[in-house]
């Protein structure tokens, strides 16, 4: 199983974009998890989807010369159909947690925290703090922060998200560009 997760987006709806498709279609993840500001982003981001490459467009429809014109910017040459699976695609991997809704990987148990919330009771927690891609052990808890996604250069931080997954009984996680490229090597986050 393979887990990624969004944050610290602040509207920048392209870079979110470009994250979520190169984690599905390059690292083919399970789950795509929105936290903190990506949370919302990330439900506009699927809605543009749907309003640039809609199933079909009647040449009469008021949107058309808009699907038109995305279509040409983004290289569509006859139909949107392409775009269209892809974004259906986004719209089944992407699912939020929700309050104190935990992921269990393998018998490791995952959650996040989004603003405002008290951290679930579980060894490894997500949240959007401090803004810089990393790892933390705190208060007896591994902390993962995904970086952000605002700009592609944030304060010397890169865009960043991460994604957990196991490998050879271990849970890692890695930090990755907009390209699906490790930022440095994995790291290793079993609790136990």
């Amino acid at each position: 199983m393979k887990i990624a997760f969004v944050s610290n987006s602040h509207g920048a709806g392209p870079l979110l974009e470009t994250a979520l498709l190169m984690l599905v279609e390059r690292h083919d993840v399970d789950r795509i998890v929105p936290v903190g500001s990506a949370v919302r982003d990330v439900e506009s981001v699927i809605v543009g989807r749907q309003r640039r490459f809609p199933d079909t467009v009647e040449w009469t429809a008021p949107g058309y010369p808009d699907y038109v014109l995305a279509a040409v910017l983004e290289g569509v040459v006859d139909t949107p159909a392409a775009e269209v699976e892809r974004t259906q695609l986004l719209s089944a991997v992407v699912r939020p947690m929700n309050g104190r809704e935990a992921i269990e990987i393998e018998g490791r148990a995952l959650s996040v925290t989004q603003p405002g919330e008290t951290e679930a009771d579980t060894p490894i927690v997500v949240s959007d703090y401090p803004g810089r891609h990393g790892v933390e052990w705190r208060g007896g808890r591994i902390h993962i922060c995904p970086g952000q996604l605002k700009e592609l250069v944030w304060d010397e931080e890169p865009a960043s998200c991460a994604l957990v997954a196991m490998a050879e009984g271990q849970l890692y996680v890695g930090f990755l560009d907009l390209y699906g490229d490790l930022l440095e090597e994995a790291i290793a986050i079993d609790p136990r």
